[in-house]
């Protein structure tokens, strides 16, 4: 797009507000166009309540009282980044948000209506794929980006992206609800999902070739060496059906042997660790397999190193988003690891870690086992079940007191009819004694 078209759709910029209510007066159906619409509605809306002595015209807190839209939409960011929300969770919801502003204009919040959740609902088709991440688009404001769009032909998205769009702007709204600031979303009656229950998923299990290739003892070994949490981590997965942050998050203490049953806790004990809803705390018994291959003494070989965690050389890392600090866990890194190495092996864009636990789930349901006794392994919640209806309630109590209760023998029997149909490569004894021996790559 030329500089001067790009100008002229940024000139196009405009306020449409159907009503506007000011003290006892009623304005409809007006339009504040130009580069400056939405500033230029603000000074208008101070300038009639000041005729009207609403507000004085020294009144500092003109733009608070107006609770504008941006203003509110940051606030939200900080309220959703204390309440512990993941990295991806606030980037989808700064993009969403970002063109939700750039759509309405930074217009008081209580003077949005449907017509202009309508015109943001259809503004994304006009956000081109991945405009954050390419190039042209480096340096640009939503605004900017947007009026491109606008020039090109409109992007199909698809209907889950949709769904997670409309998700959180309804979110925000009704936060604006609960803090006093509207007393009606203006999402009511246009905030319908589209329907994906026909869709087909994306996400599937691996195929017993599959993670015969990703076992295979002389390359999984070249693959791991020097690194603990690459040969276990990937392990683990396939045989508890755990996410890989939570396997990577283990701490030795977690870790248990009763009447012959060992155990795995999935639970936040330290402030590193993260779980993500109350049915991932959960209790695993471990698989025949996994122990077979030597998992029990490698914990043993941990434990004396005296380090608390078991997985040493992982770090609860950090990163930086537009200036603020969000926490990544101590999976990431071998994540990132397991993804890239897929990749090199010529696995599907997609497939990653978390393919160990559609494979898990897969493979039992597969073997006659229900639903509800699989997610008290994996820690799903079962849709139209309570919280609660599968989830286990003062397990580990009965592991720390060295009881054996039913539900973990119920619990180990699911586990044992797991069968992916590949053998684990065996553990040496010793074999990560040289990256045991140098702590000082240990981390916290």
């Amino acid at each position: 797009m030329k500089k001067d078209q790009l100008e002229d759709n940024l000139n196009e910029r405009q306020c449409s507000v159907s009503r506007v209510i000011s003290g006892n007066l009623v304005l409809e159906g007006f339009t504040v166009q130009g580069p400056n619409a939405d500033q230029r509605f603000i000074r208008m809306i101070k300038q009639l309540r000041m005729a009207q002595g609403l507000i004085n015209s020294s009144s500092p807190n003109t733009s608070s009282d107006l609770h504008l839209l941006e203003d509110e939409i940051k606030k939200y960011r900080r309220d959703i980044k204390r309440e512990r929300k993941g990295l991806g969770g606030i980037v989808g919801l700064t993009q969403t948000l970002s063109i939700t502003a750039s759509v309405i204009g930074n217009i008081p919040v209580d003077q949005i209506n449907q017509d202009h959740i309508r015109s943001v609902l259809d503004s994304f088709q006009w956000w081109p794929k991945n405009a954050k991440s390419r190039k042209e688009f480096r340096g640009m404001s939503t605004t900017e980006v947007l009026a491109i769009g606008r020039s090109r032909k409109p992007v199909t998205i698809a209907a889950s992206t949709y769904n997670n769009h409309l998700a959180r702007i309804c979110a925000f709204f009704q936060r604006q609800i609960a803090i006093g600031v509207i007393k009606n979303s203006p999402c009511a009656g246009v905030n319908t999902k589209i329907d994906t229950s026909t869709e087909k998923k994306s996400r599937r299990p691996l195929y017993i070739e599959e993670l015969a290739a990703i076992f295979e003892p002389t390359e999984f070994k070249r693959w791991a060496k020097d690194r603990p949490e690459r040969w276990w981590v990937p392990q683990l997965c396939l045989y508890t059906g755990a996410r890989a942050s939570e396997i990577a998050q283990l701490r030795l203490s977690d870790i248990s042997t009763i009447d012959g049953i060992s155990c795995i806790t999935i639970r936040v004990t330290q402030k590193e660790q993260r779980v993500k809803n109350k049915p991932s705390v959960r209790v695993i018994p471990l698989a025949q397999p996994l122990i077979d291959a030597g998992f029990l003494i490698y914990v043993e070989e941990v434990r004396a190193t005296k380090h608390p965690r078991l997985f040493p050389h992982l770090d609860a890392g950090y990163t930086l988003y537009e200036g603020e600090a969000f926490y990544l866990g101590y999976g990431d890194k071998v994540i990132r690891d397991f993804c890239k190495r897929l990749k090199q092996m010529g696995f599907d864009k997609g497939i990653g870690s978390h393919a160990f636990r559609h494979t898990f789930s897969t493979n039992l349901t597969k073997h006659g086992i229900g639903v509800a006794e699989v997610a008290l392994v994996t820690g799903h919640a079962v849709q139209g079940s309570k919280p609660d209806s599968v989830h286990v309630p003062g397990l580990q109590t009965y592991i720390d007191r060295d009881q054996c209760p039913p539900e973990l023998k119920a619990i180990y029997a699911t586990v044992s009819k797991f069968n992916p149909g590949v053998e684990l490569p065996a553990y040496t004894p010793g074999q990560f004694a040289k990256a045991f021996s140098r702590k000082e790559k240990f981390k916290k």
